[in-house]
């Protein structure tokens, strides 16, 4: 039986090359630098390019990621701009939320503004676990911080704006039993932040996950301060190649009338931003 090849996308992980000739990726999605390195090559061998491209993308990525002082992360600030920092100077003085990864200095600095990194942009809706990370590998958290956490996934794990119609059986059927078993696990943690214990607070959650719609799991979320229409759906099936945009902000977040736009959400002006680089240009 061969092993099943995760894809960038499934894990919730973007590659942005940066810099006009290359020389410096960023990776969004994860802190850990094996699973940002692994993207990278991933990222090569979807070019479909020759395999002496790949090698050299291989080679030199292994390359930066192993020079200490070369190391940049990103994060999101209280502002919500996107900033890459340089791990080494700015990492235990910051109180922002790290969501990447980014190695390697751009060999052809960009011209105009040297804060900004025009060749990478993000979307503005986020993924769940990049408005609310992850906790550490055996970080015990209190549940005021794992409730909106549990409620976060299991928006992100809705299949709305995905493209479901269009998986695998076996990868939607997949993506329903997640979705199920993330509502289930908020709705717990959620009962048992009421005060709730033993079966009144696995009765109460079952009863709320009996709901089909998910209208009763974005109610509790928003109660925790989760903003539901900001979050981006993990993928499922093929990237949609069209998207909407919504009358109250003019893209992809926000309520209101609804206008389907052609193309997909990750290439779209309006609905994506520019990453910025902190401490202007000064990559040294």
């Amino acid at each position: 039986m061969t092993k099943k090849q995760v894809t960038n996308a499934q894990l919730g992980i973007t590659v942005h090359e940066l810099g006009e000739d290359g020389g410096a990726w960023l990776v969004l999605g994860t802190m850990d630098v094996r699973l940002a390195r692994e993207a990278v090559i991933r990222w090569a061998l979807d070019l479909g390019v020759d395999d002496v491209m790949i090698a050299d993308v291989v080679r030199e990525v292994l390359e930066v990621t192993t020079q200490p002082g070369w190391g940049w992360y990103f994060e999101t600030s209280p502002s919500g701009d996107g900033i890459v920092r340089h791990a080494e100077r700015e990492a235990e003085s910051s109180t922002a939320v790290s969501v990447g990864v980014a190695f390697g200095v751009p060999r052809i600095k960009h011209e105009g503004r040297p804060d900004l990194l025009p060749a990478a942009r993000r979307t503005r809706r986020r993924f769940a676990h990049e408005l609310y990370p992850h906790g550490g590998e055996h970080e015990v958290r209190p549940l005021s911080v794992e409730a909106p956490y549990l409620l976060s996934r299991a928006v992100g794990l809705d299949t709305w704006d995905t493209g479901w119609k269009l998986a695998t059986m076996a990868e939607y059927n997949d993506r329903v039993h997640q979705l199920i078993e993330a509502r289930m696990l908020a709705f717990v943690a959620d009962a048992l932040l009421q005060g709730m214990s033993g079966d009144e607070a696995w009765a109460w959650a079952s009863q709320m996950n009996e709901e089909p719609s998910g209208e009763l799991l974005y109610d509790r979320a928003v109660l925790y301060g989760v903003e539901p229409e900001h979050i981006k759906p993990y993928p499922c099936g093929p990237t949609p190649q069209d998207h909407k945009h919504v009358s109250s902000s003019g893209y992809s977040a926000g309520n209101g009338i609804v206008t389907m736009i052609k193309g997909p959400e990750e290439e779209c002006e309006a609905c994506t931003e520019p990453l910025a680089l902190a401490g202007g240009d000064d990559r040294g």
